[in-house]
């Protein structure tokens, strides 16, 4: 997908720069090297659903919701733990898992550049099996936050294997002194997740 060059959306630029601060975090944190692929790369995605073609043993590194990722739209419509649904004429939006729980409902105007919500998912791609570490926000701003806190906090939580949830949690950001930077005086309120 090529972006029209007058218009290029916000979160197709932030979801790149996520992945790469990401992909650093876990080289520097983890001892291994990613590799970064488009996708647009012939044998990453399925042309006509966007499934993953990588098979079961390879774990993916995802980031950005289904505007601008591909992949996060299958996922969506398919797999992921927690979907995030438009309600009354997109004036609000929820987080829903798959079985159909409301875990939490947010009006459209808490979704600005200082204030919004993410997830951290861990996702079985349903027909070939590769794991994935998914991290999306409900707005743009929403995925920088939360690679912010996944490399700040949550890293060494999937390392040690002292994280509080097993497939899903739903975080609350707040960009508390307004700086647009995301950095420790920042607000993070888990909201919800699948261990209690």
């Amino acid at each position: 997908q090529i972006p029209n060059p007058d218009f290029v959306p916000d979160d197709a630029i932030t979801d790149e720069v996520s992945s790469g601060i990401l992909s650093a975090a876990i080289a520097s944190k983890c001892g291994f090297a990613l590799t970064t692929v488009s996708q647009a790369t012939k044998g990453i995605l399925d042309a006509c659903n966007d499934s993953l073609l990588l098979e079961k043993g390879k774990t993916i590194l995802l980031t950005g919701g289904d505007y601008a990722q591909r992949l996060s739209g299958f996922l969506s419509a398919s797999a992921t733990p927690v979907q995030l649904i438009s309600e009354e004429a997109a004036t609000k939006y929820s987080y829903v898992t798959r079985a159909g729980a409301k875990l939490v409902t947010i009006p459209a105007a808490d979704i600005n550049d200082f204030h919004d919500y993410f997830v951290l998912s861990i996702v079985r791609e349903p027909s070939r099996g590769a794991n994935i570490l998914h991290v999306w926000g409900a707005g743009w701003y929403g995925t920088p936050a939360g690679v912010y806190y996944l490399t700040s906090k949550g890293l060494a939580e999937l390392k040690d294997g002292t994280r509080a949830w097993k497939q899903y949690v739903v975080i609350e950001y707040s960009d508390v002194n307004k700086n647009g930077v995301r950095d420790d005086a920042d607000s993070y309120t888990v909201i919800a997740s699948d261990v209690p």
